[in-house]
């Protein structure tokens, strides 16, 4: 088992399975990402990943402003959104 790399048409990739690398630069593409719902998806599993009870110090809301390239509003909104979806 493992990756198979192969070249040809890469919207064959299929993660963990296949790697295609394009035969032309024709066939290269780009796809439009939400970077909001990147954000969101990250800071969900930071929120996910602290011990029950724990709290965010300023310093780790300044690292994920940081990790994020967003503002400290913008994760401490997020935050307290994702609080109250689980709570």
């Amino acid at each position: 088992m493992g990756v198979a790399v192969a070249r040809g048409d890469p919207r064959d990739n299929r993660p963990g399975v296949r790697i295609v690398i394009p035969e032309h630069p024709a066939q290269l593409h780009l796809v439009d990402v939400d970077l909001d719902h990147v954000r969101r998806s990250y800071l969900r599993n930071a929120l996910a990943s602290l011990p029950a009870h724990a709290e965010l110090r300023d310093i780790d809301i300044d690292f994920l402003a940081a990790e994020t390239r967003s503002g400290r509003a913008f994760v401490e909104e997020i935050m307290d959104e994702l609080r109250a979806e689980a709570g």
